[in-house]
């Protein structure tokens, strides 16, 4: 059997040894600069712009003399209707006779495109009336075909009740 030996060989019997103590290390100066690392690169970097579309409107006024005049040839009105669907005709709304045509955000590009061609462009306006069962994505959608179409002049109107009473109950079925 092993022994201990309390006493090694070679050390004075009545001399201690002291303990070590375990060593340690201040973390506050390595935060301190973690810290400032991190605020360096955050006051440095260029966050990234907004891309927003720009959308100018016009003041609301009761005087007639201050609406745009347009030629009702050269008009084109798209009316947002529920579950992405698209009503467009082309002229003035005359109640009764106006009938919608039904698109999709499919195929009101090419319904643009073929306006845009069929009308000189500074005369080439688009009106856009979302109806109260529209989202806010289709008006964003709209926004976006008509900037990619390139057409300069449109207007974001309220839609009329006229217009809101040819709209469908029911959302029309689009065979894609």
């Amino acid at each position: 059997m092993a022994t201990t030996n309390l006493c090694p060989t070679g050390t004075h019997p009545t001399r201690k040894r002291t303990a070590k103590q375990p060593i340690h290390v201040d973390a506050t100066p390595m935060v301190d600069l973690g810290f400032l690392l991190i605020s360096f690169f955050i006051f440095t970097t260029t966050l990234q712009s907004s891309t927003a579309m720009p959308l100018r409107m016009p003041k609301e006024s009761n005087n007639p003399n201050d609406v745009t005049p347009i030629k009702a040839s050269a008009a084109m009105t798209i009316v947002l209707g529920m579950h992405n669907q698209l009503y467009y005709y082309k002229g003035l709304f005359v109640p009764n006779v106006t009938h919608y045509q039904v698109s999709n955000f499919q195929q009101i590009r090419q319904v643009l495109q073929q306006h845009k061609q069929t009308i000189a462009q500074p005369e080439c306006m688009v009106i856009i009336k979302p109806s109260a069962y529209c989202q806010y994505k289709n008006v964003v959608d709209i926004l976006d075909e008509i900037t990619i179409q390139n057409i300069k002049r449109y207007a974001l109107v309220k839609i009329t009740p006229p217009e809101a009473q040819l709209m469908p109950s029911q959302p029309a079925v689009s065979f894609q």
